[in-house]
């Protein structure tokens, strides 16, 4: 059912101006199902349906490398790249961290060929990037890969930008994850002060439970 993308090979040459490009005669039909196969992931990933994601996302690679990558227009190509971070996602929420890193690292990359190095997409792969060192108790990759995607976010947000609180929660959870709870606290801090919209799990969240006993962190809430 699945092909190995883990073998297809980068191409730094795909153009940015690929939209002049001429379409192949299937290109609108192909264009259509991708977006909503995109549409369908999402309601899939919402229902945390991680076999079926992974099912839509192999199908949106599919298509895409029939149309071809330089000629995928600047939409329909993120949407591409980013099934390549929807596996890698899907594959982690499974388990399956090694081939999962694979996947997400591929996605940072071909975001990075078509968009350059400051995008939010780009940001956005870090952090699952992150996540998966996590997930393997690798907290100096999940700490470098979460800075590296608030260095992004930097660059495309003015200070205090709720994105940027975003990258300041997650570096709360890693070092949570540590055991290093007054850093975690501190982290916390900041991203409160900048209303991040995931500090509803440090209420809600069973992932900050380690935490809620401590003095700070029921004076955040």
């Amino acid at each position: 059912l699945f092909f190995d993308a883990t073998r297809i090979a980068f191409s730094p040459s795909i153009a940015q101006n690929s939209e002049q490009s001429p379409k192949p005669e299937n290109y609108k039909s192909d264009s259509l199902k991708m977006l909503s196969l995109w549409k369908t992931y999402w309601r899939l990933d919402n229902a945390e349906k991680h076999d079926s994601c992974l099912d839509v996302c192999h199908q949106m690679i599919s298509i895409g490398m029939r149309i071809g990558e330089n000629v995928l227009d600047s939409t329909l190509y993120e949407k591409y790249a980013k099934a390549f971070g929807g596996i890698g996602f899907n594959l982690m929420s499974l388990g399956d961290y090694d081939v999962a890193l694979k996947y997400s690292l591929m996605s940072y990359e071909k975001l990075r060929q078509r968009f350059g190095p400051n995008h939010i997409r780009i940001a956005e792969v870090l952090t699952g990037i992150a996540f998966n060192y996590l997930e393997r108790g690798d907290y100096e990759n999940a700490i470098k890969n979460i800075h590296k995607s608030s260095d992004v976010v930097n660059k495309l947000f003015p200070e205090g930008h709720y994105y940027l609180a975003n990258r300041q929660y997650n570096l709360a959870l890693v070092y949570k994850q540590m055991g290093d709870y007054e850093k975690a606290l501190d982290w916390l801090d900041t991203s409160f002060v900048y209303r991040d919209h995931d500090m509803v799990y440090a209420k809600y969240g069973s992932h900050s439970d380690s935490l809620k006993s401590h003095p700070r962190y029921k004076a955040l809430l």
